[in-house]
């Protein structure tokens, strides 16, 4: 798009990015005020769109991830009962054992690539806002690719 404009890298459509149409997150938006609760500025949310997706596209993972989704269920009232953290985000930190566990995280380029190794159902703000609409997580009918 332009710069300041929501980037369309990420972003899921069916089609090219330059032909894709990004819906941008308005003040009015369910998903706009979870977003601000959350801390992110204006000027963040003017560059995200209904497709960015949280790990992804953000960068969202771990403890991180585990607070913004307490956040959807305790502030916003969103039965989170099927929401299977695991399929959506990476652990804080990765590892099979403690000795792995402090090698792996030690390095941090080391702990993006094992990150990046598995793949991560998306978490887009469409699902956030779906579920802010209908108090509950939309499940497996919005995650497939």
């Amino acid at each position: 798009m332009g710069a300041g404009g929501p980037e369309c890298i990420g972003a899921l459509a069916v089609g090219d990015c330059a032909t894709m149409t990004v819906s941008p997150i308005r003040p009015g938006d369910a998903v706009y005020a979870y977003l601000r609760a959350l801390g992110h500025s204006e000027r963040q949310i003017d560059r995200m769109s209904i497709n960015t997706r949280m790990y992804h596209d953000l960068g969202v993972y771990g403890d991180s991830a585990i607070e913004d989704m307490q956040v959807l269920a305790e502030k916003f009232g969103v039965n989170l009962s099927n929401f299977d953290f695991d399929r959506y985000f990476p652990p804080q930190f990765e590892g099979r054992n403690r000795f792995e566990m402090v090698l792996i995280n030690s390095l941090p380029f080391v702990s993006k690539i094992v990150r990046d190794r598995r793949e991560y159902l998306p978490v887009t703000l469409a699902m956030i806002d779906q579920s802010l609409r209908e108090k509950t997580w939309p499940g497996d009918d919005l995650t497939q690719v």
